[in-house]
């Protein structure tokens, strides 16, 4: 392994290490942060649910989804339906509006 694989598996590393994992559908995704905001549009008046990741989102569904956050000092499980995503250099999402908000 040279100096450059070194170096993008340390900075990989690094990366993964500020991620915790938690459920969509049963499927493990790594996410660095989530928030639950207020959301309004011309159809739609609700709360959403956003996860924000430094990784691409691979595994998201779009679609129904029952979404599982188990840290050690919150649980949270919530229903919901895909709203929409975002992909920009280091900083990807999904959010998806909460049944029932």
């Amino acid at each position: 392994m040279n100096s450059d694989d070194k170096n993008i598996n340390r900075s990989k590393n690094r990366k993964l290490s500020k991620h915790y994992d938690i459920l969509i559908n049963g499927k493990k995704v790594k996410i660095l942060n989530y928030r639950i905001k207020v959301y309004k549009d011309s159809v739609v008046n609700g709360r959403i649910i956003e996860l924000i990741s430094k990784l691409k989102f691979d595994k998201t569904d779009s679609g129904n989804v029952v979404i599982e956050i188990d840290k050690p000092n919150e649980k949270l499980t919530i229903s919901g339906i895909w709203k929409f995503g975002w992909d920009e250099p280091g900083n990807h999402g999904v959010a998806y509006l909460i049944n029932g908000s």
